[in-house]
C-alpha cells in the first residue's frame, strides 16, 4: 500500500479501500402480516404469564424456535427488524425499578378491555356474534 502517480504528476491517488457492505435485510416490518403480528403479541404475553423477563434477545429465541423437522420459525428477522415492528405494533420499553420492561401503549390495553367488557355483556344477553376479520385500531399512525 503506498502512493502511485498518475498520468499528470500533481495528482496523487492512493489505493481505494474495500470496505464490506452490510447485508440487507432479509424481512422488512412493512413485509410481516397480520397475523405474525399476533403470534409475536401472543408469544409477548405467554412470556408474562410465565414469569419470564422480556428482552430482544430472548423473545428472539423464542419465535425462531422451530416446532418439527419441516416447520419454518414464525420471526425470520434479526433485533433491529424485532426492535421496528414492536413500536409499530404499540409496545415500548419502560422503566420501572432498575429494570427495562416491554409495556403495551396504555390506549390499546383501554381499549382491548372496554371490548372484551362489552363482549361478556352482549353475550350474558344471549347474542349472536359475526366476526368479519380483524382490524388494527392505530394502523400507521
Amino acid at each position: 500500500m503506498g502512493i502511485y502517480w498518475k498520468k499528470n504528476p500533481e495528482e496523487v491517488a492512493t489505493p481505494q479501500k474495500k470496505r464490506k457492505q452490510k447485508p440487507t435485510p432479509r424481512v422488512s416490518v412493512e413485509a410481516i402480516d397480520d397475523f405474525d403480528r399476533g403470534v409475536i403479541c401472543r408469544a409477548i404475553y405467554g412470556m408474562y404469564d410465565r414469569n419470564e423477563h422480556v428482552t430482544l434477545d430472548t423473545l428472539l429465541d423464542v419465535l425462531r424456535v422451530n416446532s418439527g423437522p419441516n416447520t419454518a420459525s414464525i420471526f425470520e428477522g434479526g433485533r433491529t427488524t424485532l426492535y421496528k415492528l414492536l413500536h409499530e405494533i404499540r409496545f415500548s420499553w419502560q422503566k420501572t425499578s432498575r429494570r427495562k420492561v416491554l409495556m403495551e401503549d396504555v390506549n390499546v390495553a383501554a381499549k382491548r378491555k372496554a371490548f372484551l367488557r362489552e363482549y361478556r355483556k352482549l353475550a350474558a344477553e344471549n347474542n349472536n356474534f359475526v366476526f368479519i376479520g380483524e382490524t388494527w385500531i392505530f394502523s400507521k399512525g
